[in-house]
């Protein structure tokens, strides 16, 4: 029996997700449903590339997703929904950053899924070559790793607010310790680990990206 909690299955699969910078092709994304007749939207999920105040055009939202044909190996009966990042801009890497894919039914819970994207050149990236991180909550002696090419780690980002003194986490060059337990609603979300505040590394973008995801126990 479905009920409202039920989410809607949703499969992202994306293109370029470290050469977002790519213009030949653009990056894009697909989303796979297995509900043909599920609402589909796709929208920037964080501002990461400066903020909405200072740069509210390095921070377009995506496209209106397009229905499109089924490939061959798609399951039988589902729906594919295609996000294109272009933008239709020639300049700078509108396509960097993290984007969702939601799927609504008047029957059923909203499902999201989302996306990161990285310029092939940024000067710092995630030390185990992954963007998302799954921990549980509860857990301790968590970190986030990146490593720096040619510049050192000097700041970190969650969620676009800067982490600055705080008892909740500890930051030493490129690794952010989660001081205490993980707790879901406090540091869940998507990290930013930053080279260079004195030359707005978050317009250029060269920063590196990194999602943590906790389960709830």
């Amino acid at each position: 029996m479905v009920t409202a909690q039920d989410q809607i299955p949703v499969t992202m699969v994306t293109s370029h997700p470290f050469n977002a910078e790519s213009r030949n092709p653009y990056p894009e994304y697909d989303c796979y449903l297995n509900s043909p007749d599920a609402t589909v939207t796709a929208m920037r999920v964080w501002d990461t590339r400066t903020d909405k105040a200072s740069g509210p055009t390095n921070n377009p939202d995506p496209p209106h997703p397009q229905l499109i044909m089924p490939h061959s190996s798609s399951p039988a009966g589902s729906a594919v929904y295609k996000v294109p990042l272009s933008f239709n801009r020639n300049t700078q890497s509108y396509a960097f950053g993290t984007f969702s894919c939601d799927a609504s039914k008047d029957d059923r819970k909203t499902t999201r899924v989302s996306n990161i994207l990285m310029n092939s050149n940024v000067h710092s990236s995630p030390a185990d070559g992954l963007v998302t991180q799954t921990v549980n909550e509860g857990d301790t002696g968590v970190e986030i790793r990146m490593i720096s090419s040619g510049q050192d780690v000097v700041g970190w980002y969650r969620n676009e607010e800067r982490i600055g003194t705080s008892s909740r986490f500890t930051a030493s060059g490129g690794t952010l310790s989660i001081t205490n337990t993980v707790e879901k609603s406090l540091h869940e979300g998507v990290y930013e680990a930053i080279t260079d505040f004195q030359s707005q590394p978050r317009m250029q973008p060269r920063h590196g990206l990194k999602r943590l995801i906790v389960r709830c126990k």
